[in-house]
């Protein structure tokens, strides 16, 4: 934002202008500072809601980890204007632009995905990556369990998990927030009745401003593993795209924080999705570790 030192002097107040400057410093900090309702609220509880879930057989470390949702955040503050390159690279991780892509089916792999694109013409940094961050880190977390299967007593194997699961966390549940899944993620015309920037922080907050239980919304929602964890990627990010309809119907009440009964149904169905799928991808890895393989030279003595 910029000022001028000329109506400034002409003033002939130093105070005015010294309180001109530092309100403008203020207004530009708020509009520079990204929102934390949806980080430090929702994707924690979400996580600690996802670890209740998961049934007897599990390992107990994970389960009952208190770090698991706090990694849940990492994705989201790596967005930092300090570090622009990871922040070009991590952004459209977090979601996906159906309209792009009408009826075609999402390819396996990112590499193939980037080919789509391309034929496309489309830029990556546009049409979002999500499906294929949700994708890789469950295959890391798959791997780490592998590991831990191999060497239950190693504290840096069971510290690698949880991180792991926390970033999946974090993918998984982006996936089931609509609005990542859309071109009009953040406002549109909806009825006759404009929804201007900040909706998509009034939908993230909303479990925080509604003071939803999660953990009793999912008491009694329980997961299975996928069969093929691509194909269900994508049709719970279908499913997710299914609801920006409602959500911009409800959208004069949710822009003035008016609990009505459909909103209120809207956060905790979206709660509960967002558990249910998380949970499904941590069974799926748990349950693949089991045919994985790792050379026997990455357990040699002195290598860990």
């Amino acid at each position: 934002m910029s000022y001028s030192k000329t109506k400034c002097f002409k003033s002939n107040s130093l105070f005015l202008c010294r309180a001109f400057l530092f309100f403008s410093l203020i207004g530009f900090l708020c509009l520079a500072t990204p929102a934390f309702a949806w980080r430090t609220y929702a994707h924690i509880k979400l996580t600690e809601a996802t670890l209740k879930s998961l049934p007897d057989g599990f390992p107990e470390f994970f389960k009952n980890s208190t770090e698991i949702p706090f990694y849940a955040n990492d994705p989201d503050i790596q967005k930092n204007r300090f570090v622009p390159k990871l922040k070009e690279t991590e952004g459209p991780e977090h979601f996906i632009d159906l309209e792009y892509f009408e009826k075609d089916f999402l390819p396996g792999t990112r590499y193939e995905y980037l080919k789509l694109l391309g034929d496309k013409k489309l830029d990556p940094r546009k049409a979002g990556l999500l499906p294929y961050a949700v994708l890789e880190w469950t295959e890391r977390l798959t791997i780490a369990f592998a590991e831990f299967r191999r060497d239950p007593d190693n504290s840096v194997v069971r510290n690698k998990c949880i991180v792991y699961a926390g970033i999946l966390a974090h993918y998984a549940q982006d996936a089931c927030m609509p609005l990542h899944t859309t071109i009009n993620y953040d406002g549109r015309i909806s009825d006759n009745y404009l929804i201007k920037q900040g909706f998509h922080f009034k939908v993230d907050g909303l479990m925080e401003s509604l003071k939803l239980d999660v953990n009793a919304l999912c008491k009694n929602h329980y997961s299975n593993s996928a069969k093929d964890i691509m194909s269900s990627i994508h049709a719970e990010i279908e499913r997710s795209n299914s609801s920006v309809g409602r959500i911009y119907g409800l959208a004069p009440q949710i822009m003035k924080d008016d609990a009505t009964p459909d909103v209120v149904k809207l956060a905790e169905e979206l709660s509960v999705r967002s558990v249910m799928f998380t949970a499904m991808l941590y069974l799926s890895a748990w349950e693949n570790s089991e045919k994985v393989e790792i050379p026997e030279y990455f357990f040699l003595k002195g290598n860990r």
